[in-house]
């Protein structure tokens, strides 16, 4: 009967080890957790952390990109690249190149997916 307990506890350990893993794992924020009212605080510190690395940007400027990150995240996902859209080998292209594919798309980026 010894050796049952001890089985018992390892499965314990395990089970509370994961249960601990996943509670710790989803204590991260996320974007649907910061509300609206929060953007000024964070315009702010995202403004500080640039200042720090040499790029000006006023708090109201990220305002605007957090409202409009907020939208992007609302539409579906882009389309993969093709290999039609892929750059020649040899033509000097690089990755930022490539022509954006999806519901942002304007016909200057590229083909737009309906």
């Amino acid at each position: 009967m010894a050796e049952f307990d001890w089985w018992l506890l390892i499965l314990g350990l395990v089970v509370g080890g994961g249960l601990v893993y996943l509670v710790v794992a989803e204590s991260v924020r996320h974007e649907e957790d910061v509300h609206e009212l929060e953007w000024p605080a964070e315009a702010d510190w995202i403004a500080e952390r640039l200042a720090e690395r040499g790029a000006t940007v006023d708090p109201a400027t990220a305002i605007e990109v957090l409202r409009e990150h907020r939208a992007y995240l609302a539409l579906p996902p882009p389309e993969p690249a093709t290999d039609d859209d892929l750059p020649v080998r040899g033509s000097g292209a690089t990755q930022d190149d490539l022509p954006l594919r999806g519901p942002g798309a304007t016909q200057d980026d590229g083909p737009s997916v309906a």
